[in-house]
């Protein structure tokens, strides 16, 4: 299964300088193994996307009878990442006006439950607005806009405060969950998401939990995220204790934060962002690196003589050979490639691929003070088995390394299917580490 936000998927590399496609010209390649889930619909990425939102059911951000219902009828349309987000489109809409009409006679918990889960499934046509006739900046924006005003008003009425953390001359947009109970310092945890989900997938993958066991928890936008991406167009930057930092000194101010209990849990490519910031920032209780990422250039599976042109500086020739190779690539491989560079803003392809190079841990993952987990995915072909290696680079006394597996449910890369076993291993580990 590919995962949204890491692999140039589908793709063999051949000896020549090309990328010789695994599928279809159409994005109608045949879905990988894996039964029932590697079988939902004709493209393996709109198929992955969609168990995203069954795992979100878990939560109450997404219903399974209306999840099925629009994955049927994408099925119809053909299954592509466009009639996906096309029948994801409609079933928000539909679903907030539920949400609507229970707000204008005043029942505000079907309100909230109706607003949750159409921000839930906007997080669909969002994610594949490259595929279809919403491509363009602006468009993708609206999207973004019109998801998260449905987030705005699930959060605002499960009681979230919204945020703004100081970040240089500007800030970082957030919400704050605050754990029910008297108003006293808590147990805290920063929810740092990767390259593509959204502030409804952080609540169903960790916030939910996390409230429930009597945490605070944070969720942010940070660089490439969000609204600093779609509304700001401030892309990522590899430095990520710059973005971890302020908000830690933003905490440690709250009268309802302990400030010694502060951990953080780094999400798809945040595991990556995560390593890089807990290996300076040494406030943290706790690190959580799911799954563990080593370096993201790795994840992109560039010939080697390419890569050679990049690493050696030959901007001109390195483009010139990208430009004879991505015309030949599936467009479903030539789609997840666009949305995955889309958020480092590079103007070339050379541009994007040196960025690349600035996201490597192999290093970094050492200086880690924090006790720290580490986790792997099962039939992960994001970052493969990266997370065994970052757990045996650690150098922390107190470490501990978990995978999980097809046996519980639990495969691919982030788990899409299993928030709620994965909350449970994540957090019953917080709550032996930072008492």
């Amino acid at each position: 299964m590919r995962r949204r936000d890491l692999i140039l998927g589908g793709v063999a590399v051949g000896a020549a300088p090309l990328l010789l496609g695994g599928g279809t010209a159409n994005a109608q390649e045949a879905a990988p193994a894996g039964g029932i889930a590697g079988s939902i619909l004709s493209s393996s990425d709109a198929n992955f996307q969609t168990l995203f939102v069954l795992g979100a059911a878990g939560y109450g951000a997404a219903e399974f009878g209306e999840a099925t219902t629009a994955i049927d009828a994408a099925r119809a349309a053909g299954g592509t990442p466009a009639a996906t987000a096309e029948a994801f489109w409609r079933l928000g809409v539909r679903v907030q006006g539920i949400g609507d009409a229970a707000r204008k006679r005043g029942d505000e918990v079907t309100a909230r439950g109706a607003y949750l889960r159409a921000a839930k499934y906007l997080t669909t046509p969002l994610f594949f607005a490259l595929a279809t006739d919403r491509r363009s900046t602006a468009d993708q924006r609206a999207v973004y806009q019109a998801m998260n005003r449905l987030w705005t008003a699930a959060a605002t009425r499960f009681g979230f405060e919204p945020v703004r953390i100081p970040y240089g001359r500007s800030y970082l947009p957030g919400w704050f969950l605050r754990a029910p109970g008297p108003k006293r310092r808590r147990r805290t945890v920063i929810l740092n998401n990767g390259n593509d989900a959204q502030n409804v997938d952080l609540y169903a993958w960790g916030g939910a939990a996390a409230i429930e066991r009597g945490w605070n928890a944070l969720i942010f936008e940070g660089p490439g995220q969000g609204a600093m991406w779609f509304e700001r167009g401030v892309p990522f930057r590899p430095d990520w204790e710059k973005v971890v930092t302020p908000i830690v000194d933003w905490l440690r101010h709250r009268s309802d934060v302990d400030p010694k209990r502060i951990a953080i849990i780094g999400w798809s490519q945040g595991g990556e962002l995560v390593a890089r910031a807990a290996a300076r920032e040494r406030r943290l209780a706790a690190v959580i690196l799911d799954p563990g990422v080593l370096d993201l250039a790795q994840t992109i599976p560039l010939p080697t003589e390419l890569w050679d042109l990049i690493r050696e500086g030959r901007r001109d020739e390195a483009n010139a050979q990208w430009a004879e190779i991505y015309p030949q690539l599936p467009a479903s491989t030539q789609l997840t490639y666009d949305k995955f560079v889309l958020p480092f803003g590079q103007p070339t392809f050379y541009d994007q691929m040196r960025a690349m190079l600035d996201y490597d841990v192999r290093d970094e993952v050492r200086r880690i003070t924090a006790p720290t987990l580490v986790s792997q995915y099962e039939l992960d072909d994001a970052v493969g088995g990266e997370g065994r290696e970052v757990y045996e680079r650690l150098t922390v006394r107190r470490k501990r390394f978990v995978e999980f597996t097809a046996a519980e449910g639990a495969q691919y890369h982030c788990g899409p299917m299993a928030p709620q076993r994965r909350n449970e291993v994540f957090f019953d580990w917080l709550d032996e580490v930072v008492r």
